[in-house]
């Protein structure tokens, strides 16, 4: 496979795929890297579309419902269990400290 995705630090390079999984649905090749090492790269990353709409911008903006869905995203993957809403929010203050 090769690495079309633009950000990645393997662009452009023939992996050897040696393996597929699968998690949350999202899939994934492994492979083997450069030194003889295995990884995993998400399966989209090789697709030919990979960097469509992909480019540099002097001055990048991300839209606001991006960012509320980013923000509920990391929500479900705290390690704790709890959401944050910002600096203000209990969940995010260490003890001690007041409100």
């Amino acid at each position: 496979m090769v690495v079309r995705y633009p950000w990645h630090p393997l662009c452009g390079r023939e992996l050897e795929v040696c393996g597929r999984n699968v998690r949350g649905g999202e899939a994934s090749l492994v492979v083997v890297l450069p030194d003889g090492t295995g990884a995993e790269v998400p399966e989209w990353m090789a697709n030919v579309d990979a960097d469509k709409g992909a480019e540099l911008v002097s001055s990048p903006t991300v839209s606001v419902s991006a960012l509320r869905s980013l923000r509920r995203l990391l929500d479900a993957h705290m390690d704790c269990g709890e959401a944050s809403t910002g600096p203000d929010d209990s969940a995010s203050r260490t003890p001690g400290d007041s409100a």
